[in-house]
């Protein structure tokens, strides 16, 4: 009898338990649109990791690797905004800019440089003075300072117009997020059908005095193909994650990404010469705090 008790006080407490987190359910808003002429200030940590291989009867004849690391702090201040309220085009007044490469560190702009930071064509271009940066500043400053390009905005792609409690899970739009991608990767083919992702309400934090929806997203994508390669195989696999406001009011206070890459290549430019086959994997990932005056 005595397990039939610990049974009954068992489904008691789990009753209540499930009681309570029904009521706990949350509006679901992921784009929070940005003012010309806010500003608030960024610490961002990125990360770029690239291996290629290239094979010939199966043996290596080949192997590139770069790996960097950039450490950025800055000012922002929103000059333009796209059709979803994400800065297009901004002036970042930098406290740090250090790039970590093969175990050593060096600054790629003094403190105080401002830049200034817009989306020209298919690029993100750095200036300053009105002149562009160079290419390595160029390449770190891309990997950490995002901005918007007047694509579907994450509501469409990841949202959901349904309120939901901790744990509760959804699927993102394919259909979005494959248009998306062939806008990124210029060129390239990508079907609904080889997008899967799911997005989760994983808890509630509190960050200072602000209640904060963390809320995450993993995504694959297959079989994606570029015309002018002759691709084998394409993979990717994203992680996105970040803490939301439950004050609709108040902006993403931390985002968190994480993206890996990989593609085979197959050719054979000689009818009667050995095949060629070049495998390559780029892994990226960048977490940005953003707080803004009170």
């Amino acid at each position: 009898m005595r397990g039939l008790r610990l049974i009954a006080s068992l489904w008691a407490l789990g009753f209540l338990g499930t009681s309570v987190a029904l009521a706990q359910d949350y509006e679901i808003k992921l784009t929070r649109p940005t003012k010309v002429g806010a500003e608030y200030h960024i610490a961002a940590v990125g990360h770029n990791s690239t291996k290629s291989t290239a094979k010939m009867d199966g043996k290596v004849v080949e192997e590139q690797s770069k790996n960097f690391s950039v450490d950025f702090e800055s000012d922002v201040k929103a000059l333009e905004v796209d059709k979803n309220g994400e800065p297009s085009k901004v002036s970042l007044t930098v406290d740090k800019c250090i790039l970590k490469q093969g175990g050593t560190e060096k600054p790629l702009l003094a403190n105080g440089a401002v830049v200034s930071a817009s989306v020209k064509g298919d690029k993100t271009v750095f200036e300053i003075a009105g002149q562009p940066v160079d290419a390595e500043t160029a390449e770190a400053l891309d990997l950490v300072v995002g901005l918007g390009r007047n694509r579907a905005s994450d509501d469409e792609i990841f949202g959901t117009k349904e309120r939901k409690k901790v744990g509760d899970h959804w699927a993102m739009n394919a259909e979005l997020a494959a248009k998306d991608l062939q806008d990124v990767m210029k060129g390239s083919t990508v079907k609904k059908e080889d997008v899967a992702g799911t997005v989760t309400l994983d808890k509630v934090v509190k960050v200072g005095t602000t209640d904060c929806l963390q809320i995450s997203a993993e995504m694959t994508v297959n079989n994606a193909m570029m015309p002018d390669m002759k691709v084998a195989q394409m993979k990717i696999q994203a992680h996105f994650s970040g803490l939301f406001p439950i004050d609709f009011s108040k902006d993403i206070m931390e985002e968190l990404d994480s993206i890996t890459m990989s593609i085979t290549v197959k050719d054979k430019p000689d009818p009667d010469g050995p095949e060629i086959v070049v495998e390559s994997v780029t892994e990226q990932s960048r977490n940005v705090k953003t707080t803004h005056p009170n």
